[in-house]
């Protein structure tokens, strides 16, 4: 409800950043599923571009929202380029590696990770 009130307008329903406008933008609006682009992005450097905009762009600040719904649609946004099987391919992963567990042991260290 959040990304379809606030954010659909530029990247669409599903994040793909392809509206008539985007042509007329500059940058266009991030594209969620480009995998090389989320790979570089982590989850605290998507809230604070949700939280304050990105200058030189036509995405604005959601100073509007509060704290939670911000951490809300970062993780949304964060997550939308995988499908359910490469979630669940991933939540194994976490579930039965020792190394994976150790770069994310915490919620504190996902809002870190890319």
């Amino acid at each position: 409800m959040l990304f379809s009130q606030n954010c659909s307008s530029c990247h669409v329903a599903q994040g793909h950043g392809d509206v008539p406008a985007a042509a007329s933008l500059n940058p266009a609006p991030a594209n969620f599923h480009d995998a090389e682009r989320q790979h570089q992005r982590s989850p605290i450097a998507l809230y604070q571009t949700i939280t304050g905009g990105l200058s030189g762009s036509a995405m604005p600040a959601f100073a509007q929202l509060d704290d939670a719904q911000r951490w809300a649609l970062a993780y949304y946004v964060g997550q939308m380029m995988y499908d359910d099987p490469a979630r669940s391919r991933g939540e194994t992963l976490w579930k039965n590696s020792a190394s994976a567990k150790s770069l994310i042991s915490s919620p504190e260290s996902l809002t870190q990770a890319t």
